[in-house]
């Protein structure tokens, strides 16, 4: 993983400079890629599936 992040923090931000931006780019690219990565149709989908997990996980140890 640590080259996927290499790659993407090079990668150039066209915004401007300000104390709103709370994000690098790097930080948004390793989104995609886990969306991508994870096969989910969408960032949306794979939110919804991830926190179905999490439910599941919880019920089942109790």
């Amino acid at each position: 993983i640590e080259k996927v992040r290499d790659a993407f923090r090079a990668l150039p931000d066209g915004r401007k400079r300000s104390n709103a931006r709370l994000y690098e780019m790097e930080d948004a690219a390793l989104s995609a890629f886990a969306v991508f990565f994870s096969q989910s149709p969408s960032f949306l989908d794979s939110q919804v599936r991830m926190q179905k997990q999490c439910v599941l996980s919880a019920e089942l140890q109790t």
